[in-house]
């Protein structure tokens, strides 16, 4: 990771006056309309102009114009649409278009008091959270003349509004597919992990994951959330964006979420390790192994991953299985090998042993799940 100094010398050198200038010389190239709502949000004609001294007054004007041009916005046909955003955002007019579109299925409100309120019916609704966010975004590329791709990457050291508006850019672009969101999808994950020289860790990165439509990335997150165990730092991030994923992605987060073991400490899963390591060589299990705190499964009718915390299952190139113990009035008293009476860790033993020898499930639901995940594409 980079330290604040270099950060601040790295941005200056990309900084500069003429990223704007470019953009209003764009959009002086537009019909009348457009220009007229491009040069209001980027103040162009106030920068023109001489210098009153900025009284209280003259900044309510101004922001009410600034105001009602995104207004103007909402009501253009998605031609017109398009051409301003090409212009007032270049060089990333294409993806700020697709990530306006993208609020048709966020929560309707927008800001701290933001809840997961959502209603696709009415695009009405969205104004508001749609017009925040371009402002926002505005204002964060302002001296920079980059892409997306950039963006992903500097997002944690811009401004402080940046990953929140960034990271429903890079939702977007992931989202249109082909080659630049592979690029970026990579970016994400990789600042993520730690392993990308200049990006790192934010808001930016789940927004992007959870809001676009990419299972891998909610698998990714998921794994995230699992893996951060009592790391609050990064399950706050994480979990404080839950709330305005893709719909499938809410739902399977929420899954995870009320299956997740508070209780598993570091010290428990390692205990758990042991335990399925030790109990795999007595049954003679050798299609299953250990990767830090998941147990991964070759059966023949998928792989699987169980995490030794919470006891959650995902089938490889699938998703979440739902598979519920049964309640301990409901069954017969399991006795283990070893002084234990955790009903997770007998829940972790049985799954394991269960899915190694998947050909042999009955239970139509979970194979139902099984046959239903290898079918999808």
């Amino acid at each position: 990771m980079l330290k604040p100094e270099q950060v601040e010398e790295r941005l200056k050198s990309f900084a500069g006056p003429r990223a704007n200038a470019r953009r209003i010389e764009c959009l002086d190239r537009l019909p009348e309309n457009l220009r007229g709502i491009g040069r209001t949000l980027l103040k162009a004609d106030q920068a023109a102009g001489p210098q009153s001294g900025g009284s209280a007054a003259q900044s309510r004007r101004e922001q009410a114009s600034i105001v009602a041009a995104l207004a103007r916005i909402e009501s253009l046909p998605e031609g017109d649409r398009s051409l301003l955003f090409s212009a007032l955002c270049a060089p990333i007019g294409e993806t700020v278009d697709a990530a306006w579109r993208l609020f048709d299925r966020l929560p309707y409100q927008h800001g701290w008091a933001l809840k997961a309120f959502r209603s696709s019916n009415s695009r009405a609704t969205g104004a508001g959270a749609r017009t925040a966010w371009l402002s926002d975004l505005l204002e964060i590329i302002a001296p920079y003349d980059e892409d997306v791709e950039w963006l992903a990457t500097w997002a944690p050291y811009l401004h402080y509004m940046a990953p929140d508006a960034i990271g429903v850019l890079c939702a977007a672009a992931i989202a249109r597919g082909g080659e630049e969101a592979e690029r970026i999808f990579r970016i994400l994950v990789d600042s993520a992990r730690s392993e990308h020289e200049i990006g790192a860790m934010g808001r930016h990165v789940t927004r992007g994951l959870l809001l676009a439509s990419r299972p891998e990335g909610w698998e990714f997150i998921e794994r995230l959330l699992l893996a951060a165990q009592r790391q609050e730092g990064l399950r706050q991030v994480i979990l404080e964006t839950v709330d305005e994923a893709h719909p499938e992605a809410f739902r399977r987060m929420l899954r995870l979420i009320l299956d997740v073991d508070p209780e598993a400490t570091a010290s428990t899963v390692e205990m758990r390790a042991a335990l399925v390591r030790e109990s795999c060589r007595l049954l003679k299990l050798e299609n299953v192994r250990l990767k830090d705190s998941h147990v991964l499964i070759d059966g023949q009718l998928g792989c699987y991953s169980i995490h030794l915390g919470s006891g959650v299952v995902h089938k490889q190139a699938g998703g979440h299985l739902c598979i519920v113990p049964v309640h301990a009035q409901h069954r017969g008293r399991m006795f283990l090998p070893f002084a234990d009476d955790d009903p997770r860790t007998a829940e972790v033993l049985s799954k394991v042993v269960l899915l190694a020898n998947d050909k042999a499930i009955k239970d139509p639901t979970i194979l139902e799940q099984i046959i239903g995940h290898a079918r999808t594409p």
